[in-house]
């Protein structure tokens, strides 16, 4: 009975292994068939040609770029160095009572700086410093400054510039009427006062109305004055040009770098942004901007584009053929060009310009 119990108990352990054994058999099919399909593929891709990607294949050649049409104004921030004279005293060359002084604290050249015995005193500018009195057939640099100074107030002046002729004996008298003085002959010293630059800022009145003063006795002390304003490593540009520092704006002229108009000078001289300015801070320059006096129509390229480049000229081509270009602004790796034809629609009608190994065939003379 012992034995038919252990037979019975091996056949029902055999029952439940068999169910077990099917599963594993399972499992070992599908590792098989995952082999296989790793295999082919390897197989495939040692047999099979490599194809490179689309993005690793060599770009195109680009022969050419669009033409961008603007008006372009030139506008830019520079750095601008004053120079600057020592401080120096105006002195008066009529003796006598001081009855009346400028109310301004500017002295500019061409007009009223104080009265001596109730007769005006004219403020005068002369490249030469005048020392004496001057009359027909007189000749010299000082009657040169006079006619030069005349002439920039808008006066009659000498066609001959170092001779005192009858036009600069006219320009003086006018000048002197306008300013509601009483001509009394020819130029004479005693009534001037000398002034260092076109316009001066009075710091101070030595004398004071109701004293006696002497000729060549010191009237009034002005500080030192900017004389002359040049644009840090500016280029000269064939172009009049606009430049504006503290506010205040004048020309600058084409072909020039540096700025000697005195009454200008004098404006900024006088701006408290000039004051707050420290030695060293005057070396390194005073902020400014330029910009055209005129905006020009402008071209946009690629600076790429620009081939025989000599300081501000060069050229382009455009479907092959080649034009002179003069560059007027750059910006953010483009160039602004205008061309130097003739015809002013051939730039309203350039549309593209070429680029690229093209451009290495191209001319430019």
């Amino acid at each position: 009975m012992a034995t038919n119990t252990r037979l019975q108990l091996s056949s029902t352990a055999s029952q439940q292994e068999a169910p077990r054994v099917k599963a594993v058999g399972w499992q070992w099919v599908v590792v098989a068939v995952v082999v296989a399909v790793a295999v082919s593929v390897g197989v495939c891709a040692l047999v099979l040609p490599d194809k490179a990607p689309q993005l690793l294949s060599a770009p195109a050649t680009v022969t050419s770029a669009p033409v961008a049409h603007q008006t372009y104004e030139g506008r830019k921030q520079v750095s601008v160095i004053p120079y600057i004279s020592a401080k120096r005293e105006l002195v008066s060359n009529m003796a006598g009572t001081l009855t009346a002084l400028s109310a301004s604290s500017t002295l500019t050249s061409g007009q009223t700086a104080f009265s001596v015995n109730d007769r005006p005193v004219l403020a005068l500018a002369l490249e030469t410093p005048p020392y004496r009195d001057l009359k027909p057939g007189d000749v010299g640099n000082d009657v040169k400054a006079l006619n030069a100074e005349l002439s920039r107030l808008g006066y009659a002046s000498s066609y001959s510039p170092t001779s005192y002729t009858s036009a600069t004996a006219a320009g003086w008298r006018q000048l002197l009427k306008d300013n509601g003085i009483t001509p009394k002959g020819d130029f004479t010293l005693e009534s001037i006062v000398w002034l260092p630059a076109q316009a001066v800022n009075i710091s101070s009145w030595v004398q004071q109305t109701g004293m006696t003063v002497q000729a060549g006795a010191p009237i009034a002390e002005v500080p030192g004055t900017i004389t002359k304003l040049t644009i840090k490593n500016g280029k000269p540009l064939n172009r009049e040009q606009i430049i504006t520092i503290f506010g205040e704006s004048t020309r600058l002229p084409a072909g020039s770098t540096e700025i000697t108009d005195g009454v200008f000078c004098s404006k900024v001289a006088s701006k408290p942004e000039f004051a707050g300015y420290k030695e060293e801070e005057l070396k390194a320059g005073l902020d400014g901007a330029l910009a055209f006096a005129q905006p020009v129509k402008a071209l946009r390229i690629p600076a790429a584009a620009i081939v025989g480049i000599k300081e501000n000229k060069g050229c382009i081509a455009s479907e092959g053929k080649v034009s002179k270009v003069s560059i007027v602004g750059s910006e953010l790796g483009v160039s602004l060009v205008q061309l130097e034809e003739s015809n002013p629609q051939a730039a309203d009608k350039m549309q593209q310009v070429d680029v690229g190994p093209g451009l290495a065939r191209v001319q430019c003379s």
